[in-house]
């Protein structure tokens, strides 16, 4: 199993070196990464599929968006499995920079140590990233990027809000073509994988429920692997502007 010493975060990495490492890193520290998430998010990401899954079917009937009220309990659900995903996830990933491995016990200290504050950082980045969606696209799609950078930036420096949201949009400036290339590919090879099953899944079907919870469970827990992808992004971005500044 590789140290910290041979696999190193903090360095620049070019486009196709952050998902090579971020590969490389599974392969060596994946089971450990993943069963933290299967553990603590699984469970919460069920759910949220098991509602998602409701909703679709009761819209489906009745062709009105916000028919069901299944479809804000899966929104409630999903948002406090996306803290629980960004709390284990980035507080692994700071264990492993730390320590060089990472430890169920050493990882969940720290989750619940910060709860609090991993709560509010989660809240306020999807609060900026939604409402940007929402009243105007182009907005959303700008602050996606440097959303993503900004909640591992306060998790790692533990730094003011104002401190923590300009150095993201400074990173992000720092490699325009890395930041966003980056982060739109992963999102679009997400999307779609999701789309492709979705696709091949009917609403009217006997097995929807339970084939579409199992699938969007599994999807939620390997899609946290992007976490990997997003630290490896930032430091990238941060090496390069610290050496733009010597």
């Amino acid at each position: 199993m590789i140290s910290q010493e041979q696999f190193n975060f903090d360095k620049e990495r070019n486009f196709k070196e952050i998902f090579s490492d971020a590969w490389l890193f599974i392969q060596q520290f994946g089971k450990e990464y993943v069963f933290l998430v299967f553990i603590y998010a699984a469970p919460l990401f069920a759910l949220s599929a098991y509602f998602a899954s409701q909703a679709n079917i009761e819209i489906h009937a009745s062709q009105q968006l916000f028919y069901s009220s299944y479809l804000w309990y899966s929104l409630l659900v999903d948002f406090f499995a996306d803290v629980i995903v960004n709390g284990v996830t980035f507080s692994a990933l700071i264990m492993f920079i730390q320590t060089g491995k990472i430890v169920r016990e050493d990882v969940m200290t720290y989750f619940n140590q910060n709860f609090l504050f991993i709560l509010g950082v989660t809240i306020v980045a999807n609060v900026i990233i939604s409402l940007g969606f929402i009243l105007f696209i182009v907005p959303g799609i700008i602050s996606l990027v440097p959303m993503s950078l900004f909640v591992f930036d306060r998790f790692l420096h533990k730094q003011s809000f104002e401190i923590s949201f300009l150095r993201s949009f400074e990173l992000t400036r720092s490699n325009i073509a890395l930041s966003y290339g980056v982060i739109f590919l992963m999102y679009a090879v997400i999307f779609i994988v999701k789309f492709v099953f979705e696709q091949n899944m009917s609403v009217t079907s006997q097995q929807y429920i339970i084939v579409n919870t199992v699938f969007q469970t599994a999807f939620q827990i390997l899609f946290s692997c992007s976490s990997i992808i997003i630290v490896l992004l930032y430091y990238s971005l941060f090496s390069k502007l610290k050496k733009r500044s010597m």
